[in-house]
This record gives structure tokens, C-alpha cells and sequence, in this order.
């Protein structure tokens, strides 16, 4: 039997406003398995959106138009993704984070609580010159603005800012703004 975790009484794909939930990932459609997703109350969703099967999303979400959500990722309370955002397999977004239009978050990346995302940030899945690791983080509190870069494997600190159209090929780290390309960084004024 399948069960959806919003109701049980429906079927693993439902459509709300044009918008596909549940939708399979390939790799479940192989494995002849069908899992839910699980949406909190009080939530928004855009039209023509698509969240994949496994997923789960907490409490007063929203959500623009055209909004792609891959499978085994995990959203919290309080999140709003602008128009045409792409969130790739098993992202972590915790609580409070506002992402902005056009953003596409890799499968790689985890993004900490009251994080604020500019429209168009670019974050790279291959940029062999960064010599990091795959996983992108962004840790609590942090802003990037609007059309930054950020390579993989790159964790930008707890409380950081990053400028508008930077290029981020390093780590930056805590209470700093980061601005330029190649980056810079300065303290934050309190």
C-alpha cells in the first residue's frame, strides 16, 4: 500500500494549480517504489511547480511559480523560494531562509537557518580549481547577494555577508563581509 505522509487517503502524486507532487524520482521508478511527501500547514504553492516523492517540508512554506523540488530533500519551517529556484537532491534548507528568483541549489549544498539568498546566486558543481570538496554550506545567519558566484565545496561562516556579484572560491569565514573577485574580506560593522 502506498501512503502519502500530507493524507493517507490519497494517491503518492497529487496536483495542486497546475503544480505535480510526489512526482518519482527515476532511481524510485526502478526500484518499483513510490514514497510520499510530506508538507506542512498552512502553506503556498506556486503554479507549474514539482516536488519529487521523499521529500519532506515544514510548516507555512511558499513557494513562486515554476519551482523544481528533487527528491530526499528536507525543508523547514518558514521558507519562501522565489520564481524558477531549482533545489537538486537531498538539499538540507533549515528554517527561516529566503531564497530569491532563478536560484538553482546543487544536490551538494546544505543551508543553515535565516540564511537570505539573493535572485540568480550561481552555485557552481564542478570548478576543479577551488581544490574543495564537493559539499557547499552556508551556515546560519549568512546573506549572499544577488548574481554572487559560489563554488563548490565553498562554506561561507555563520553571520557572513556576500556582496553582490562576487565570486566566492574559498571559504569565508564568520562576521566577515566578503566583496570582489577575487574575493576580499573585511570585518562587519556591528
Amino acid at each position: 500500500m502506498i501512503v502519502n505522509d500530507v493524507h493517507a487517503s490519497l494517491p503518492p502524486i497529487r496536483s495542486s494549480r497546475l503544480s505535480l507532487i510526489g512526482i518519482p524520482s527515476p532511481q524510485d521508478i526502478r526500484l518499483n517504489r513510490l514514497s510520499g511527501v510530506r508538507i506542512g500547514g498552512n502553506h503556498g504553492i506556486g503554479s507549474h511547480c514539482i516536488v519529487f516523492g521523499n521529500t519532506f517540508i515544514g510548516d507555512r512554506f511558499r513557494c513562486g511559480d515554476q519551482v523544481l523540488i528533487r527528491e530526499q530533500s528536507s525543508i523547514g519551517d518558514d521558507v519562501s523560494l522565489g520564481n524558477g529556484c531549482v533545489v537538486g537532491p537531498g538539499v538540507s534548507i533549515e528554517s527561516g531562509t529566503s531564497v530569491g528568483q532563478e536560484v538553482q541549489i546543487p544536490g551538494s549544498a546544505t543551508i543553515g537557518a535565516r540564511v537570505v539568498i539573493g535572485s540568480r546566486v550561481c552555485f557552481l558543481e564542478h570548478f576543479p580549481e577551488s581544490g574543495s570538496g564537493p559539499h557547499t554550506i552556508l551556515r546560519d545567519d549568512c546573506v549572499i547577494g544577488a548574481a554572487a558566484v559560489i563554488a563548490p565545496g565553498v562554506c561561507i561562516g555563520e553571520n557572513a555577508q556576500v556582496a553582490e556579484g562576487c565570486i566566492v572560491t574559498r571559504d569565508v569565514p564568520p562576521n566577515v563581509c566578503a566583496s570582489g573577485d577575487p574575493v576580499t574580506f573585511r570585518n562587519r560593522e556591528a
